[in-house]
């Protein structure tokens, strides 16, 4: 399934407006700053409600796969507090443009391109922001928040983290990709119940992926690289059926 698009440049597509049109409970206008990329200038979309010149913002990072529609219901409750509320779409999501080749959506990428917003975003008088970053959002706004430590009070991270170092991922990595590559691609019932019924390598396995190199078998896969191979590769892709699945 293709989500119809125009194309901002020969490399980058855009959503066009028409597609977010009467959206339920999401009577938010759009605004727009341009970063720069490997492919070109790219146009990040975000939501800035309630006063401009409020003593604190809070800073709204969504993760996958959403976009700031994802804090819709939570931005009146904060904006009726007194907060300012910033909420982008990152690269690839919503309403901001899509690199289409997929080799430009690297995490490096994400981080270099929502510290550009941040710079062209944040007010220069001293405003000062809580980070609120949920799944990648985490991942990627930590990163923001490092590099500009003197304009945030407080940080809220839901169902995120940041890594603790390249140690396992250098270890593991190689035969994780190696067992994603030779999964095949899973229905989305086999999604369903993967994440019904959660697994991971047990001890056995994990001791000869350390040692041998040696992929995990498809049973013992994480849920979370099934949900990425079905996505990735399924032919017709359903999301409406993947939403019903999952609940």
């Amino acid at each position: 399934m293709r989500i119809p698009c125009t194309m901002a440049s020969e490399a980058v597509a855009r959503t066009p407006d028409e597609r977010f049109t009467n959206l339920p409970d999401f009577p938010y206008a759009p605004h727009y700053v341009e970063v720069p990329s490997a492919v070109g200038i790219l146009r990040i979309h975000y939501l800035d409600e309630g006063p401009r010149d409020a003593s604190e913002c809070v800073v709204c990072f969504h993760g996958q796969p959403t976009w700031s529609f994802l804090y819709r219901k939570m931005i009146p409750h904060l904006v009726a507090a007194g907060f300012r509320v910033l909420a982008p779409d990152f690269v690839g999501f919503g309403r901001s443009d899509k690199p289409v080749e997929r080799e430009q959506y690297t995490y490096a990428a994400h981080v270099a391109w929502m510290t550009a917003w941040a710079d062209a975003v944040f007010d220069t008088d001293g405003q000062k922001y809580t980070f609120l970053g949920q799944d990648w959002g985490g991942l990627i706004g930590l990163r923001v928040v490092t590099a500009k430590p003197d304009r945030f009070s407080r940080i809220v991270v839901a169902n995120s983290g940041l890594p603790a170092g390249p140690v396992p991922a250098a270890l593991l990595g190689p035969p994780l990709r190696a067992g994603y590559a030779a999964m095949g691609v899973p229905s989305i019932d086999e999604v369903v119940s993967a994440f019904g019924k959660p697994t991971k390598p047990n001890p056995c396995t994990l001791l000869r992926m350390l040692l041998l190199r040696q992929p995990p078998p498809r049973e013992q896969m994480i849920p979370f690289f099934w949900w990425i191979k079905h996505f990735e590769c399924a032919s017709p892709l359903s999301p409406a059926a993947a939403v019903a699945g999952l609940g």
